[in-house]
């Protein structure tokens, strides 16, 4: 499957002190497949949240590879030597081509930060930052109304 809109990026990770770079080309999803793709995120999303409610066995992890496989249809590994591509379909060629969980990390951030708009990471950390503040701004005028409140019942 030719990719929609590619685009190519370079990822590099440092494990152990090791720096290795791999090169890909991530395309976007058509519309039906985006639907699918940002759900297998919610899901995701759902799995960590459960994760710190019980126990999971597993469960959190599975999905988090089976999101990377799914993406893996709108990925091409960049043969750094002679510049042909290789489409990242399968298990195997994820396996062989995507040397470390630091790599495999960024790449999933990666396609789905191209693929989505409201639910890109940086929206959502912009997003949750100022949830976070209002939260806040709301809590300390609770607090001084407790204690206003509370000060003039003792009085």
């Amino acid at each position: 499957m030719a990719l929609l809109k590619p685009k190519q990026i370079t990822l590099t990770s440092n494990v152990n002190g090791e720096k290795e770079e791999r090169t890909y080309n991530i395309g976007r999803y058509d519309g039906y497949d985006g639907i699918r793709m940002i759900g297998l995120g919610a899901e995701l999303l759902d799995a960590a949240a459960r994760k710190k409610m019980m126990a999971t066995d597993g469960v959190f992890a599975h999905k988090l590879q089976g999101v990377l496989r799914e993406q893996g249809k709108f990925v091409e590994f960049v043969n750094g030597e002679d510049g042909s591509t290789v489409s990242l379909d399968t298990v195997a060629m994820l396996k062989a081509t995507i040397p470390d969980p630091d790599i495999a990390f960024q790449l999933m951030r990666e396609v789905h930060d191209y693929n989505t708009g409201f639910f890109s990471s940086a929206n959502l950390y912009q997003s949750s930052t100022k949830w976070m503040q209002k939260g806040k701004e709301l809590g300390m005028k609770m607090l001084k109304e407790f204690q206003a409140f509370s000060s003039g019942k003792k009085r």
